[in-house]
């Protein structure tokens, strides 16, 4: 790999170098995007289609409209990236790289939302979790109990 970087410019070339590990994995998330531009109603589909009115008629009416060609744009762009990144480096051109950036884009979308609703999720308590059975005391609680007990009793 260059030391410029993973992607860089010579001339009217677009290179892009990227490690096995790091192909393979942006492989496998682009199939994930796949089964969600496909999907009806994935709840992440929405981030890449968002709605185009908050008037619910408008809104239908754009859908029903535009939803095909936008899902094709989407799925043509994961194609051209799988592409890319099947023969590296790749040499490319600048058509092809803002196919490469819209796959890319939308990787972004979705992996943010992902992020964000994992983050914004109700913690549980681990050490719940992985708590004694009820009525089972464990070494810490008995030591505890043993170091506190004179104490209950002002000793």
């Amino acid at each position: 790999m260059s030391s410029r970087g993973p992607v860089y410019r010579e001339g009217e070339e677009i290179v892009i170098e990227l490690g096995d590990d790091a192909a393979r994995i942006i492989n496998g998330l682009i199939d994930e995007l796949v089964a969600v531009v496909r999907s009806d109603d994935h709840e992440l589909r929405d981030r890449l289609f968002p709605r185009a009115s908050t008037d619910d008629e408008v809104a239908s009416e754009y859908a029903h409209y535009m939803d095909r060609e936008l899902v094709e744009s989407r799925l043509e762009s994961f194609d051209a990236f799988r592409e890319v990144i099947t023969d590296l480096p790749a040499r490319i051109d600048e058509v092809q790289f803002n196919s490469v950036m819209h796959a890319i884009n939308a990787l972004r979308l979705v992996l943010g939302d992902v992020l964000s609703r994992k983050r914004h999720q109700p913690r549980r308590n681990a050490r719940a979790e992985v708590s004694a059975p009820v009525g089972i005391r464990t070494p810490n609680l008995l030591i505890r109990s043993q170091m506190l007990y004179p104490l209950s009793y002002g000793r």
